[in-house]
């Protein structure tokens, strides 16, 4: 999750992505994360990280599919906020609750957010009526301190 780690250190802006993984089980595993694509380029779009092109996505699916062993599907988002730190849950909440009405967020697709907490990088998934606070466990350690 090298990818995610070097976002932290460009603050500014909100930053998110698809992210690509699979479910066994109860488990989530991410094993990608993906930019947003070509919207971040849009000033009022970047306002948006959420925003979402179905084509983008479908394309990073299928690139990841042909280089990846086992099925890779979409899994959710992620987020960071433009101090790049972990958030209170309830603004994260406040993201989900958007992304509900359209299934960008359902019982297969969570929301990720991403950031510093007391010095480390620190994550949380929140999915369909799901709300916790235990951090993913990644295929990658994203470790690493301030």
């Amino acid at each position: 999750m090298a990818f995610l780690r070097e976002r932290l250190y460009a603050s500014g802006s909100y930053q998110g992505g698809p992210l690509f993984g699979f479910h066994s089980a109860s488990d989530l595993s991410v094993q990608y994360a993906a930019p947003a694509g070509y919207i971040c380029g849009d000033p009022e779009l970047r306002r948006q990280p959420l925003a979402l092109d179905e084509r983008y996505v479908l394309g990073w699916s299928d690139c990841l599919e042909t280089v990846s062993p086992g099925k890779l599907d979409w899994v959710g988002q992620w987020l960071m906020y433009p101090d790049r730190q972990l958030a209170p849950l309830e603004q994260d909440v406040i993201w989900l609750r958007q992304g509900l009405g359209t299934d960008l967020f359902n019982e297969d697709h969570v929301l990720l957010t991403v950031g510093w907490e007391q010095g480390r990088i620190s994550a949380r998934a929140l999915g369909y009526n799901r709300q916790t606070r235990e951090p993913l466990t990644f295929t990658h350690d994203l470790g690493g301190e301030e």
